[in-house]
């Protein structure tokens, strides 16, 4: 059972092609079909490409104004972190994403690509879902999982605090592994290869 309580969709990040926001985008409009009562955000200022060009038209195109929302770049992320209900972090290029792993710190349930980093911060289906970047099908599908599948969600929630800390990235146990390699670097120890 699918509650009919507004659901948003949320990513953070420049608006940019490597960003895979068109694709969330694709993904949104045809899960949107089915579940009316979604909503998605896109947080994040304008890239170098023609990206955010690409999703505001299409936004217009497909009549979407009411259901898709570009706040632009925040300064103050709370608001944003209390609406969203399930994250999705779309690249098709990326690091490894401050906002997945934000999302996962908070307990949002969270969508990933299986790109560069992303499969490090997503322990797949334990801690959130990983899909091929590219793919808004396949995206729409994850989308749908967390929907209807609530216990799904309310275990990646769970779990995605303790992926951060096991994998070391909380703000404190990176800044410690830094200043662990500086005292080691400047004490003149040779770094492992």
């Amino acid at each position: 059972m699918v509650s009919r309580e507004v659901v948003t969709i949320g990513n953070l990040g420049h608006i940019a092609s490597r960003k895979g926001q068109q694709d969330l985008l694709t993904a949104f409009v045809l899960v949107l079909r089915k579940y009316p009562h979604l909503r998605l955000v896109l947080a994040g200022p304008d890239g170098s490409d023609d990206c955010s060009r690409w999703v505001r038209n299409e936004i217009s195109r497909l009549k979407l104004e009411a259901s898709v929302e570009l706040p632009g770049g925040l300064s103050d992320k709370t608001g944003f972190w209390k609406a969203v209900d399930i994250y999705v972090q779309p690249s098709h290029f990326e690091g490894a994403p401050m906002a997945l792993m934000e999302a996962l710190w908070l307990g949002k349930p969270s969508i990933g690509t299986r790109v560069s980093g992303i499969p490090e911060i997503i322990q797949h289906d334990v801690s959130g879902l990983l899909v091929e970047p590219g793919k808004p099908a396949e995206m729409a599908e994850a989308i749908e999982r967390l929907i209807i599948e609530p216990d799904t969600r309310r275990r990646f929630s769970e779990n995605g605090a303790a992926r951060i800390l096991a994998q070391g990235m909380t703000r404190k146990q990176m800044s410690q592994k830094y200043a662990d390699l500086y005292t080691r670097v400047l004490a003149g120890n040779r770094l492992p290869r």
